[in-house]
C-alpha cells in the first residue's frame, strides 16, 4: 500500500466514524478513541432539547446565537490544554470533546420587553456565554479565571455561604459565567465514581460550593432538558431540588423546573386578566420623537408627534437605553414621562389619542414614587389600576411604603443631607430635581390613605412574601390594619410581623389589633431559619438592641416558658447576660436539657 493511499483511508476512516457518531451509531475502529455507549444515547437526547429550546426562542422572537456543532476535539488539542494548565480533563468531559465536538455554540437572551414579571423568579438567558461547552472557552477563561478565584479566596472566611480552602482543590472548572462565577467538575473522586458539578461564587453567596448535579452528563442532561436556562446562580436556584448541605441538585421536574416550562408552553399572546399587556417597542420615526418629547415635557412635540402617527403606548428600544444608559426605563411610555412630569394635560392627551393606563409599568407607580398627591388623586378618578399585576415585584402599594415612605420620614434637610452621603446623584440639575419631589409625613399619609380607599390590597406580598404591614413603621401600620391587613399574615420564611417589629409602639399595635403574641415562625425544611416566637427573636437581638422589646412582649403577655418548634427553650435564644437573667427571673433553669440531651453550654 502506498503512502498516499494510506492517508486517504485514514482520511476516509474518520469521516465514516463521524458520520455514524451524528447518528448516534457506535462503531469500533483501529485507532479510535473507546466510545461510550450511553453518551450516544444522551448526545441524541441534547440535541433534541437544544433545538426544541432554539425553536422556542426563535418563534417569541428572543436574541439567539444559533447551535451550531463544531467536530469533535483530537486527543492532541486535549492533551495540550492539559500540559499547558497542568491540569486533566474530567472523564466525562473528555468523553464528549473527543468523540461529539469541541465547541457545541448554542444561546439565548430574552429582550426586556420580552421577559416574565420578576416575582416569577425565571431566568432571563442561558448560561455560559453563548456555548453548551467549548474547549477554547475552558482553556482561554475557565481555567485561568478559576485559578485567579482560587488564589484570591480559598482561605477567606467570612462569607455569606460556608468556605474552606479545601473545598477549592482539585476542580476542573469548564464554565466561566457572566456574572464571574465558575462551574467545576469536583475530581476529589476517581474515575468510575461520581464527579460532581459544583457552583463557584466569586462573592461567596448562597449556593457557593454546592453540588448542582452528581456528575457531568446528569447536569447536561437536566439543564438540556431546561433549555440550558440560568446564568448565574439567583436563576439556577428555583430548579434546585432536596437542598442539603452539599447538594442543589438542578431538575426539570422541580417546582421551579416546571413553572419554568409551563411559561415556555404558554402562547405569550394569551394575555389574562391580571397579566400586562406585551410592551410595544418603538419602530418609527414618529415612535422615538413621541417619547424623546414626552421625557422632556414638551405638549406641542407630543401633540406633533400622534398627529405623525405615534404609537400612544410604545417604548424605546435596547438601543437607544444603551446609548442613554437609561436602564430603568425598558417599560416607560410617554404617559409615564407625562405623569413624572405632572403634567396631567399631557396624560389627558395621550388618553383621548388611545393610549392606556394599564401598561407593564403602571403610571401610579411612577406617580408614588415621584409625583405630587394631585397627581395620584387624578390617575386613580381616571381609572389607574392601584393594585400591580401577577408576579410584579412592586406595587404601587410597595413603591410607596418603601420608597416614598422612607423619604417622607426625614426632613426636606435630612432628605438633602441623606442625598450627598449616598453619593447620588452628582448633577446639581438631578439633586434639585429630587429635592422638588420630596413630600412632608402628613402628604404621605395622605397619599397611602388614597391608595388604600381606591382598593389597594393592604397585604400585597413583596420580597419574599413581606407585607408592608411587616415593613413599616406604626403609623403606616395603623392605616393598613384599618383598611383589613392581617396582623397575623407570613412571610417566606413563616414570620408574621411580630417577629421583626421596630419599636414597641408597633408591637403593642399589631397586638391590639389581634396579632398572636406567642406564634412561632413556621420557617420551611430548606430554610435554616429559627422556628422561634416574637419573644424569642426579641432575645436573640438584645445584645444589639436591648431588651425593650422583650419587655413589652411579656408585659402583653408573651409566654417566656413557650418552646420554639424544635423544643428549645427561650434560653436559648438569651444574646447576653441581661436576656438570660431577665429569662431565668421568669423560674427558666439553664441547666435544663435542650433537644438532643444537651445543654445550653453544649
Amino acid at each position: 500500500m502506498t503512502r498516499k493511499h494510506k492517508i486517504v483511508t485514514g482520511f476516509t476512516r474518520r469521516r465514516l466514524t463521524l458520520g455514524l457518531a451524528a447518528s448516534g451509531i457506535t462503531l469500533a475502529l483501529t485507532g479510535c478513541s473507546k466510545r461510550n455507549t450511553m453518551t450516544d444515547k444522551l448526545w441524541a437526547e441534547w440535541q433534541q432539547n437544544w433545538r426544541w429550546m432554539e425553536a422556542i426562542a426563535q418563534k417569541r422572537r428572543w436574541d439567539v446565537r444559533p447551535l451550531a456543532i463544531a467536530p469533535p476535539a483530537s486527543e492532541r488539542d486535549v492533551a495540550a490544554v492539559e500540559t499547558r494548565h497542568g491540569t486533566k480533563v474530567p472523564p466525562q468531559l473528555r468523553d464528549v470533546l473527543l468523540n461529539h465536538s469541541r465547541h457545541v455554540a448554542f444561546g439565548w437572551h430574552i429582550p426586556n420587553h420580552l421577559q416574565p414579571m420578576e416575582q416569577q423568579r425565571l431566568p432571563y438567558s442561558s448560561a455560559n456565554r453563548g456555548a453548551i461547552w467549548d474547549l477554547g472557552h475552558i482553556e482561554q477563561y475557565a481555567l485561568p479565571n478559576f485559578a485567579g478565584l482560587k488564589r484570591d479566596l480559598a482561605t477567606k472566611d467570612v462569607s455569606e455561604a460556608p468556605n474552606r480552602p479545601e473545598m477549592w482543590e482539585k476542580q476542573f472548572p469548564f464554565y466561566w459565567l457572566p456574572n464571574g462565577d465558575v462551574l467545576t467538575i469536583d475530581m476529589k473522586a476517581s474515575e468510575g465514581t461520581q464527579q460532581p458539578v459544583r457552583y463557584f461564587s466569586h462573592e461567596m453567596e448562597t449556593i457557593h460550593g454546592l453540588a448542582l448535579a452528581p456528575d457531568f452528563f446528569t447536569y447536561m442532561t437536566e439543564t438540556s432538558k431546561l433549555g440550558h436556562a440560568g446564568s448565574e446562580w439567583w436563576t439556577m436556584m428555583p430548579f434546585g431540588d432536596h437542598r442539603t448541605e452539599d447538594t442543589l441538585y438542578l431538575r426539570a421536574d422541580s417546582s421551579g423546573g416546571k413553572a419554568w416550562l409551563a411559561w415556555l408552553a404558554k402562547d405569550p399572546a394569551a394575555v389574562a386578566p391580571d397579566e400586562p399587556p406585551p410592551a410595544i417597542v418603538e419602530k418609527s420615526r414618529a415612535d422615538r420623537a413621541l417619547l424623546i418629547a414626552a421625557r422632556g415635557n414638551s405638549l406641542a412635540g407630543v401633540v406633533a408627534a400622534l398627529a405623525a402617527g405615534a404609537q400612544p403606548d410604545c417604548v424605546f428600544n435596547a438601543d437607544w437605553r444603551m446609548e442613554t444608559m437609561a436602564y430603568q426605563e425598558e417599560f416607560h411610555t410617554a404617559i409615564t414621562y407625562a405623569v413624572r412630569h405632572n403634567n396631567v394635560e399631557m396624560i389627558d392627551r395621550l388618553l383621548k389619542a388611545g393610549a392606556t393606563l394599564d401598561t407593564r409599568h403602571l403610571p401610579l407607580n411612577e406617580a408614588v414614587k415621584l409625583s405630587t398627591l394631585d397627581t395620584v388623586k387624578w390617575l386613580i378618578a381616571k381609572g389607574a389600576r392601584v393594585n400591580g399585576w401577577k408576579g410584579q415585584r412592586y406595587w404601587p402599594l410597595h413603591d410607596l411604603a418603601v420608597t416614598r415612605g422612607v423619604e417622607a420620614a426625614m426632613t426636606k434637610d435630612e432628605y438633602a443631607q441623606s442625598i450627598k452621603e449616598n453619593g447620588w446623584p452628582t448633577e446639581p440639575a438631578e439633586i434639585a430635581d429630587k429635592l422638588a419631589r420630596h413630600i412632608d409625613g402628613a402628604t404621605y399619609d395622605e397619599m397611602l390613605e388614597t391608595l388604600l380607599k381606591a382598593g389597594a390590597e393592604p397585604d400585597a406580598p413583596w420580597d419574599n412574601g413581606l407585607t408592608m404591614l411587616m415593613w413599616g413603621g406604626a403609623a403606616t401600620g395603623r392605616q393598613l390594619l384599618m383598611h383589613g391587613a392581617n396582623p397575623n399574615a407570613r412571610n417566606v420564611h413563616g414570620w408574621t410581623a411580630l417577629h421583626a417589629p421596630r419599636t414597641s409602639e408597633k408591637v403593642r399595635l399589631l397586638v391590639a389589633h389581634g396579632a398572636d403574641i406567642n406564634a412561632r415562625a413556621t420557617p420551611p425544611k430548606d430554610d435554616g431559619g429559627r422556628p422561634a416566637t416574637p419573644l424569642q427573636f426579641a432575645l436573640s437581638d438584645a445584645r444589639v438592641h436591648g431588651l425593650e422589646l422583650a419587655n413589652t412582649f411579656l408585659e402583653l403577655g408573651a409566654d417566656p416558658k413557650l418552646t420554639d418548634g424544635a423544643g428549645r427553650t427561650s434560653l436559648a435564644y438569651c444574646s447576653d447576660i441581661a436576656s438570660l437573667k431577665l429569662m431565668q427571673s421568669y423560674g427558666l433553669d439553664p441547666k435544663a436539657l435542650q433537644p438532643g440531651r444537651q445543654t445550653l453550654l453544649h
